[in-house]
């Protein structure tokens, strides 16, 4: 009688072995475990430059990084436009094994009399980089918004300031996911900064989850809120960042002449001089307000962009 062969000797029927290497952890930034942001991810928030510490095995990862927002200045007594939001950039599906630096980009900062502010820094990670916001050109002559961090979206158009007091405005800011908006009513005393551009949402990093990673506290409170509930209230459930600053108002205007904040981190722009202008809320890349006009005696109270910032998650 011929054998009868089981296939036991030679493994049939048995499901292959698959070695599995080390289980994938790491450090660096503010740390959010799964357990406590309840959508099944981790996430690592990093407000500061740094690293992201590959301790043991891979990982596919999603990341955001936002470039800081454009700070404004003063024009000469003019209202002046808003800052630029930050160029606001998105991966998914990108593998890490090993340490990948971090950098996260400033905010611009503020200028004086007829000074340009700065324009926000970049924020990079892997092979991103996210442009900041650019600052409102200053001394010209229509006060124009600042230009987005990727230069897709442009500042609106201010109104002439050919002389001091003469109701004049600064155009809004352009978000990361928008055009500001020009001066409303320009050369009249119903003269308005056009409003700030809007940011551009990412819903995959909502506010609630995120919101342990940022401080209560405010080194410049504006308009006096904690800098945890600002960032909330301005990033949202949608996560949305890099919105542009409002316009600066005229002082002479009997109006609200002060354009309202890019949806997404913006400042508002003020209309009463010498009050300093609204900065962007910090961590959001949104740009800051513009100064207010209406004499030449406003000096330096434009405003500094808001900082940027890079997140990552991955699901756990």
């Amino acid at each position: 009688m011929a054998p009868i062969f089981t296939g036991s000797k030679f493994g049939f029927g048995r499901s292959a072995v698959v070695a599995s290497g080390p289980p994938f952890s790491a450090t660096g930034g503010t740390f959010i475990p799964s357990s406590t942001s309840g959508d099944g991810y981790s996430y690592h928030v990093f407000l500061t430059s740094g690293a992201l510490n590959v301790v043991s095995g891979s990982k596919s990862i999603d990341y955001l990084a936002v470039g800081g927002g454009g700070g404004s200045g003063n024009d000469g007594g003019n209202g002046s436009g808003g800052g630029g939001g930050g160029q606001v950039s998105y991966v998914s599906s990108y593998n890490v094994s090993s340490p990948q630096p971090v950098t996260v980009g400033g905010g611009g900062a503020n200028g004086g009399v007829s000074a340009n502010g700065s324009s926000g820094t970049s924020s990079t990670f892997g092979p991103t980089t996210a442009t900041g916001g650019y600052a409102p050109p200053s001394g010209g002559t229509n006060s124009p918004g600042g230009t987005s961090g990727d230069g897709v979206y442009s500042g609106g158009s201010g109104s002439s300031n050919s002389s001091c007091g003469g109701y004049r405005a600064g155009g809004g800011g352009a978000g990361a996911g928008g055009n500001g908006s020009n001066v409303t009513n320009p050369g009249t005393t119903s003269a308005k900064g056009g409003a700030g551009g809007p940011g551009s949402p990412y819903p995959q990093f909502p506010a609630p989850v995120l919101a342990p990673a940022i401080p209560t506290s405010n080194p410049n409170p504006y308009p006096g809120n904690p800098l945890r509930t600002d960032w909330i209230n301005a990033v949202g459930p949608t996560g949305l960042f890099g919105g542009g600053g409002g316009g600066g108002g005229d002082s002479n205007s009997s109006g609200p002449g002060s354009g309202p904040p890019g949806p997404g981190g913006g400042g508002r722009g003020r209309a009463n001089c010498p009050n300093g202008s609204e900065p962007g809320t910090n961590y959001t890349g949104g740009g800051a307000g513009g100064s207010s006009g209406g004499g030449c005696a406003c000096s330096g109270d434009g405003a500094a962009g808001a900082d940027g910032i890079v997140i990552i998650r991955y699901l756990s």
